[in-house]
């Protein structure tokens, strides 16, 4: 597997905070929500570390509107050459003053919002609050009638697998861009997880309007073994990473498994760690000789080390102390791919700007 020497796309969790209450939920700290705030100097110190070389920055949560000092965070983001991408639940205590909050910021490239279903039921069943649905559309609309690109990810539930058609007409009439539709990650439920037949249903429908010449997106992508569709393999740990809201980093912001700490190890030291490499490595073994394999990259590595039930997050503390690898191997890893800039732009193109996930945006 080829990996970048620096990870072009850098999520940020910046509070735990979140104003939805799914049960799906696939935030590792989900459960506990530790009350504890990051404050916007401290964003401001991390993001010096690792945003002049990104290519794009990710602010998401937890609710990242809810950070006491959002507007702080997301103007120092802005600030550098790195395209940023804010992942919202559109559910926003000031709605007025976050649109002229980030209306024509230079660097910013739009909202990705969460809408689970083309019906209230269906997204307030995956979400918990009722009426948000109705608020989520007004806050699109109030978004794009601004001129701020907006695009809409929407995981594919029990509830509302069936209604992806729904959805990508909806995108449409509010003015969204596209439409980036994700598979469930998190603990095994029945409650929210279409069955295999359900999932394999909605997938034909998605590529029928991908044929169609509607735009759509996958952000989780799909293993070709389970069903032929367009989507492409994870970039976590190759050109992606999270860090989370106390400056842990992992590979993605699905993944339990911290790799480093801005404050003791530093961004370039968890990226080349042993934890880092071991994660990348986390593979079923019949995916190394598919052929699908280097447009699958062999699935979502997260699911396979998740539990049953989600362990008890380890925030802020690291997980476990590691030693990087000797620069030689990390140069000789890195280098195939790794050709400065342009080859980390190409990689985040073919990802997709605006990429959806269940990524803790509600």
């Amino acid at each position: 597997m080829n990996v970048l020497s620096w990870p072009a796309i850098v999520a940020l969790e910046i509070t735990a905070a979140c104003n939805n209450r799914c049960p799906g939920c696939s935030n590792v700290y989900a459960a506990a929500r530790p009350g504890q705030v990051t404050p916007a100097e401290q964003w401001e110190r991390w993001l010096a570390e690792f945003a002049p070389e990104a290519v794009q920055l990710r602010l998401t949560g937890g609710e990242p509107t809810l950070h006491p000092e959002f507007g702080r965070i997301f103007a120092a983001a802005t600030s550098y050459s790195a395209r940023v991408t804010v992942f919202t639940n559109g559910r926003w205590r000031d709605p007025a003053g976050l649109v002229r909050q980030v209306r024509g910021r230079e660097n910013f490239s739009g909202l990705l919002v969460s809408l689970h279903g083309a019906r209230a039921e269906t997204h307030e069943a995956f979400n918990g609050v009722p009426g948000s649905y109705r608020e989520t559309l007004g806050n699109i609309r109030r978004a794009v009638e601004a001129g701020i690109p907006v695009a809409l990810s929407t995981v594919l539930t029990r509830q509302g697998w069936r209604e992806a058609a729904g959805v990508v007409a909806l995108g449409k009439e509010l003015g969204a861009q596209h439409v980036a539709f994700n598979r469930y990650i998190g603990p095994p439920d029945p409650t929210i997880e279409p069955s295999s037949a359900e999932m394999e249903q909605a997938l034909g429908e998605i590529e029928g309007m991908i044929a169609a010449g509607e735009k759509i997106r996958y952000g989780v992508g799909v293993p070709q073994c389970f069903a032929a569709n367009a989507s492409e393999g994870c970039l976590a740990g190759v050109a992606y990473v999270s860090v989370d809201p106390w400056g842990s980093l992992r590979p993605c912001a699905h993944s339990p498994t911290v790799v480093g700490s801005l404050a003791r190890t530093g961004f370039q030291q968890a990226w080349n760690g042993e934890a880092m490499a071991a994660w990348r490595a986390l593979m079923p073994p019949e995916c190394t000789g598919c052929a699908a394999y280097p447009a699958c990259h062999g699935g979502c590595r997260a699911v396979q080390e998740l539990p049953p039930v989600m362990p008890e997050y380890e925030a802020p503390v690291m997980a476990a102390a590691f030693q990087a690898p000797a620069a030689a191997e990390v140069v000789e890893a890195a280098v195939a791919l790794d050709d400065g800039a342009a080859a980390r732009f190409e990689v985040v193109q073919r990802a997709g700007e605006n990429r959806g996930g269940n990524d803790g945006d509600d």
